[in-house]
């Protein structure tokens, strides 16, 4: 008889299709894919994680991989959810990679607190708290002890409200489909965001033109840093978001982006402030945006 050879083809079906891969194989490569740019490209990272398969991630299949194997994959996974917070797939298989870890008792507090940003990063509140109690030594940024989810209305512009000392958050609407309106996208740490809304604040004029249509909102789920952020600027409209994509437009990767809205359509929108080389420009832009959505430009107190 005659001995059957069976050929698993040419190497790059293994790179690209999976091939005969073990789990193991195919996971390291498409973590190494995810890992090895300091700052991916988001379509890459995006691509990548759709290579992922969900029966390489089961209790054996995770068995067969080695420790470092398993901490590049903990990492990737993390990448993932960090620039897609709420990919309720990739959340699943970065658990399941920690669960692992804690089968070998090879976890660490970062671990506890990767997982428990990734949690919080998708609004997960319980499964937080759960992560939480696991990791006893670790650090986590402080959660409002009672989140109501009501909101009301349609499932576009959610905010959480911080109230009672940053103990309560309360998800509800905000009535941005009518009217005229700026959204100011930050990060609560970003300097250049403190900056901006400083100067902005700083002239009687615009400051009038921005308390009246203006509003702050970030997807970092920081109490502590938004309670910061009103008190120090005496500017209530402040709130983290409840999902980015119920902000159609607004890119909340970078800090600051500003958003002018007339009846829920942006009209104008431009990112960053001043620099030293030109330290109206932040202004000039603020002006240009106000009469994309008709406010008077002496309304905002600069004439012409």
């Amino acid at each position: 008889m005659r001995k059957m050879v069976i050929v698993c083809g040419l190497a790059g079906v293994a790179a690209f299709g999976g091939g005969c891969a073990s789990p193991a194989g195919r996971n390291a490569d498409i973590s190494q894919a995810l890992v090895k740019e300091a700052r991916p490209d988001l379509d890459v990272v995006a691509a990548a994680a759709a290579r992922f398969r969900e029966g390489d991630f089961s209790d054996a299949a995770l068995k067969t991989h080695s420790d470092g194997e398993l901490d590049q994959l903990y990492e990737a996974l993390y990448r993932v959810n960090f620039y897609y917070p709420g990919r309720k797939n990739s959340i699943v298989l970065q658990r399941g990679v920690l669960e692992e870890r804690l089968r070998r008792k090879r976890q660490t507090n970062e671990d506890g607190e990767r997982m428990h940003k990734v949690y919080i990063g998708a609004r997960m509140f319980k499964d937080a708290a759960a992560i939480g109690k696991l990791f006893p030594g670790a650090e986590f940024p402080a959660v409002p002890e009672l989140i109501v989810s009501g909101g009301g209305g349609e499932n576009k512009w959610r905010v959480y409200d911080i109230s009672d000392g940053g103990k309560r958050a309360e998800l509800r609407s905000l009535p941005l489909a009518a009217g005229r309106r700026i959204i100011m996208e930050i990060f609560t740490g970003c300097p250049t965001a403190e900056k901006a809304l400083g100067d902005i604040l700083a002239d009687p004029a615009l400051s009038d033109a921005f308390r009246k249509y203006g509003l702050l909102v970030t997807d970092r789920f920081d109490a502590v840093g938004v309670l910061l952020w009103r008190e120090h600027f005496k500017f209530p409209e402040v709130y983290i978001a409840h999902r980015r994509d119920e902000f159609p437009g607004v890119n909340f990767r970078t800090s600051p982006n500003f958003y002018f809205l007339d009846a829920g359509e942006i009209k104008h929108s431009f990112f960053g402030w001043a620099d030293k080389s030109r330290p109206d420009s932040g202004a000039a832009n603020l002006l240009k945006g106000l009469r994309a959505i008709s406010v008077p430009v002496e309304e905002a107190g600069h004439g012409g």
